[in-house]
């Protein structure tokens, strides 16, 4: 399935602009729409010398919303926000069945980490 970021960025505008959602969740989805804005805005700016610090960002924002969304209703919105901001440089390595004290390859899927 081919996604292109337009695609990506309605599939998480849907979530957050849902009346309930905001209704229920107001601070995480004021949190995802500014990642949106920022993922939106990283995306226009990408070039070739920019380009590995945006894959990390990019990555980073996408393990924010992952967390976010997979915590909501379990935790407070404060909690979630808190862990979704600390815990996205980890997020990729802990997907890939890393833990946190072992090493992990140098990859693309890692650049999180370094921005």
């Amino acid at each position: 399935m081919e996604i292109n970021h337009s695609d990506y960025i309605h599939h998480f505008e849907a979530i957050y602009k849902e009346e309930h959602f905001q209704q229920k969740y107001p601070k995480i989805a004021g949190r995802m729409q500014e990642i949106c804005t920022s993922i939106e805005t990283i995306i226009q700016e990408i070039s070739e010398q920019n380009a590995l610090w945006s894959i990390g960002k990019l990555q980073g924002y996408d393990a924010q919303l992952q967390i976010i969304l997979d915590l909501k209703g379990i935790l407070a919105e404060e909690k979630v926000m808190e862990i979704a901001e600390s815990g996205y440089k980890t997020f990729a390595k802990e997907q890939f069945g890393y833990k946190l004290n072992e090493k992990a390859p140098v990859s693309l899927f890692q650049m999180a980490r370094y921005v």
